[in-house]
């Protein structure tokens, strides 16, 4: 029983956890943005960049723990 709401805490607290870095990252770079007086097509290049380097990420690191839980039969 206790495992089962260690991993139910864990959880929500990794969903904490990564949505305050995401959010303080993108208040940043916002943040600078406006101090910098870049353009605003210039800020939407950089997000839709790195969501697609996120995106690509993903599928990388879910491709290597699959590796990893299942090497390759010989």
């Amino acid at each position: 029983m206790y495992a089962g709401l260690a991993l139910a805490a864990s959880r929500l607290l990794g969903g904490i956890s990564y949505s305050i870095l995401f959010t303080s990252f993108e208040s940043w770079l916002i943040a600078e943005a406006e101090a910098c007086e870049l353009p605003r097509g210039q800020l939407t290049h950089i997000f839709a960049a790195s969501s697609c380097v996120y995106a690509f990420s993903a599928v990388v690191a879910g491709i290597a723990g699959h590796a990893v839980v299942e090497p390759p039969s010989q």
